[in-house]
């Protein structure tokens, strides 16, 4: 609009040009007839330049009018914009600082090591036991042991399993949560460290849902005391029932304390109550752990010579070659 104004100017300015020339040529012309026949009325010679002049002029301050209420439109959207930064940038720092209440170990890592240790085949049999089966298809609530002598391979075996799941096709896709007991690191065999990686496995991208998020103790984190075995069992039946269907898989229970074994086989005996989420826990353990074999209506499958023999020959076969 504004160059249609400028327009508007050029050309009034050569119209009145036009007008002085043409005067100029006809000097010789009586001054007195001159003016009666060149020089017109100045709103007949001028006046569709200055109609037009002054609504292009109109058009400019609207557009200027327009131009305000958008920049100060894109000033309270920037507001708005720095204002909900702001705000995630708060909720996301009192989320680490939840989080980092809540004591754990890296078992992605020690998964993935012994997924370097495992014999590619080794661990099928398993899958095709009755017993295992039995509890994988079960419509409702279970838990299984396979239990073993030591060192016949039940850590080995219970990695197998969890990548058997991960690999699941089943819609919706459950939560596959796993913990590996190691006697050599003592941090591992605490019932608030098994508890809390379990419950970390439950976090959406590295963010407590807000269903869960609610749940946690008042002003938690704030003070950066470290989350108790009542708290993580509490949270974790509460994450666990956001989901249908749950495999929790534990290794090498046997390793613990006593308390802390007594702590997590409550927890998961109390996870098979009826509820609107389906639990499957495994727990891979030494023959001799009688706890486990304390609870009613827990599946045992043994980890017996012959039911590793295929194991042990593709072992044996893969070392001599």
């Amino acid at each position: 609009a504004l160059s249609i104004v400028y327009v508007d100017i050029l050309t009034f300015c050569s119209e009145a040009k036009g007008v002085f020339r043409r005067e100029r040529r006809s000097l010789r012309i009586n001054i007195g007839v001159l003016a009666k026949l060149s020089w017109k009325p100045f709103e007949q010679q001028f006046g569709k330049t200055i109609d037009g002049f002054r609504v292009h002029v109109k058009n400019v301050d609207k557009e200027v009018s327009l131009s305000h209420m958008v920049e100060a439109s894109d000033s309270r959207a920037l507001v708005r914009a720095q204002k909900g930064a702001l705000e995630r940038a708060k909720k996301e720092d009192a989320q680490r600082r939840i989080i980092a209440t809540i004591p754990s170990v890296d078992n992605y890592a020690q998964h993935k090591k012994l997924q370097k240790l495992r014999q590619e085949g080794t661990g099928t049999w398993i899958l095709h036991h009755g017993v295992y089966q039995k509890w994988y298809d079960a419509a409702r609530s279970s838990i299984i042991s396979c239990f073993g002598i030591p060192g016949c391979g039940k850590t080995i075996l219970a990695s197998s399993i969890v990548d058997e799941l991960l690999a699941s096709t089943v819609s919706p896709k459950p939560i596959i949560a796993y913990y590996y007991c190691d006697y050599a690191h003592k941090k591992t065999l605490q019932a608030e460290t098994i508890l809390g990686t379990i419950l970390k496995q439950f976090l959406v991208n590295g963010r407590i849902p807000e269903e869960l998020e609610k749940q946690f103790p008042r002003n938690h984190g704030e003070d950066r005391r470290m989350l108790d075995a009542s708290d993580l069992s509490e949270l974790l039946c509460l994450a666990i029932q956001q989901n249908p269907l749950t495999f929790i898989i534990i290794d090498g229970l046997d390793e613990c304390e006593k308390v802390s074994r007594r702590v997590v086989l409550d927890l998961l005996h109390r996870l098979q109550k009826p509820e609107k989420s389906t639990v499957k826990s495994l727990i891979s353990c030494r023959t001799e752990d009688q706890m486990l074999r304390s609870f009613e209506g827990v599946l045992m499958v043994e980890m017996t010579a012959s039911s590793l023999r295929d194991d042990i020959q593709l072992f044996v076969a893969d070392s001599v070659s």
